[in-house]
């Protein structure tokens, strides 16, 4: 075995990855793949998809990234996270195949290569493989056996590596679009859409762009709304743009029924609605605006950038539209951080956590910055342990900007409210 440790770096390119799973014998063709690319909610549309499949009987590898709560959780078989020795095992694979092929390839390769190594194994019927960062030149994309590419809604993010427009962002995203394969699309910029439908054109892959939701209306602490596929479905998240992303999973396993794929044409009609219909009722996606405490109401939501804060405000708004939320704030320096503060923050108390690892924006400099240049009075950088213990003082917190650090702070209000019982 060796002693060698994955880059901690972003290093986009395929040519590593290539010789690496070349030397492992190309898992990464072993099983179907629905591939997902975009700004924001892949991996809610991830989860949909894959709870939709399984319920359907099929076996679904599901790989995602970041880690939120464990390290584990990114490789999933049927909902089910690899276990902590199996993932050493196959990290350790790839990590023996790199040093032989001559090659020091990145902490996000090694995952991708050991998800599907793991998958293969597993005699997965359809793996559902979320891009890292971009599309054409992530580690994802090293498959062959793509049957669809699904593109999740596209905004400003990494611009810095993908471009600072948005026909460069989804040109990145395009590249997951393949010959032999179906290209379904959540509702985009035109510019975006040009960009895709060209891309789609060029490879000869059908190209859908899926509907918004219709008649959306609070149901409980989610949300039921219309379709053209299953009719009245019930989402029972409390976020609102979660109705979005579980059309989009939606359109998408219903689009490979159409195609034939994986089977699905052959499940009686009324019995394969009725399970997709249960499969989107019984999905939850922890870090997305996740309600983790309810006395007092504490939510935690990991969006990042702006277009993930802005509909985090309007679901916000929605379903607590008379406000009086305590904030809870933390991001990476390297994100539009400001935006993200200024489109969520509408008054009240603000503590400010510093996200982890060397892109964290410091505590206190990111307060300081607060206080200057926003109309927020009461402002304090605090660590992780005490922004859990102001918020079960307040009466309603929402701890958000990064996905890096709220795993630790739902750890904490739960020690917190361990001790209350």
């Amino acid at each position: 075995m060796s002693d060698n440790t994955p880059r901690q770096e972003i290093d986009l390119g395929l040519n590593r990855i290539k010789r690496i799973m070349a030397s492992l014998g190309r898992p990464e063709d072993a099983c179907p793949v629905i591939q997902i690319a975009g700004t924001n909610a892949k991996g809610s549309v991830g989860t949909f998809i894959r709870n939709i499949l399984t319920g359907l009987g099929l076996k679904c590898g599901h790989f995602s990234s970041p880690a939120v709560f464990n390290a584990t959780e990114v490789i999933t078989v049927n909902g089910t996270p690899i276990s902590a020795a199996a993932l050493k095992k196959y990290r350790d694979e790839v990590m023996d195949a790199a040093v032989k092929c001559g090659e020091e390839p990145t902490e996000f390769e090694v995952l991708t290569a050991a998800a599907y190594l793991y998958f293969a194994g597993k005699r997965c019927d359809v793996v559902i493989a979320e891009a890292g960062l971009g599309g054409d030149l992530d580690a994802t994309n090293i498959t062959n056996t793509t049957i669809c590419s699904v593109i999740t809604p596209i905004g400003f993010d990494h611009t810095a590596i993908l471009g600072d427009t948005l026909a460069e962002i989804a040109s990145h995203k395009a590249g997951i679009i393949k010959p032999g394969s179906i290209c379904v699309c959540a509702v985009q910029e035109r510019e975006v859409l040009r960009v895709l439908g060209s891309a789609s054109r060029e490879n000869g892959v059908p190209f859908i762009v899926c509907d918004r939701p219709e008649h959306v209306t609070k149901c409980g602490e989610g949300f039921c709304f219309d379709n053209y596929y299953t009719g009245r479905t019930e989402v029972l998240m409390s976020a609102y743009y979660q109705t979005e992303n579980a059309l989009l999973a939606i359109s998408c396993v219903y689009e490979l029924r159409e195609a034939g794929a994986l089977g699905l044409d052959r499940i009686d009609g009324a019995a394969f609605n009725e399970a997709v219909r249960e499969a989107v009722k019984k999905t939850r996606m922890p870090g997305r605006m996740e309600i983790i405490c309810r006395k007092p109401l504490i939510i935690i939501d990991g969006g990042h950038n702006p277009p993930a804060a802005r509909m985090l405000r309007e679901s916000i708004d929605m379903m607590w539209p008379d406000g009086g939320f305590t904030y809870v704030f933390g991001a990476f320096a390297d994100k539009a951080y400001m935006d993200v503060f200024n489109t969520v923050y509408e008054g009240g108390d603000v503590y400010v956590v510093s996200a982890p690892g060397p892109r964290g924006a410091n505590a206190a400099q990111l307060a300081r910055t607060i206080k200057e240049t926003t109309e927020a009075e009461n402002v304090k950088a605090v660590s992780v342990r005490e922004a859990a213990r102001c918020a079960m003082s307040a009466g309603r917190t929402l701890a958000f900007g990064s996905l890096s650090w709220i795993g630790r702070f739902k750890q904490e209000v739960k020690a917190l409210e361990d001790r209350k019982s």
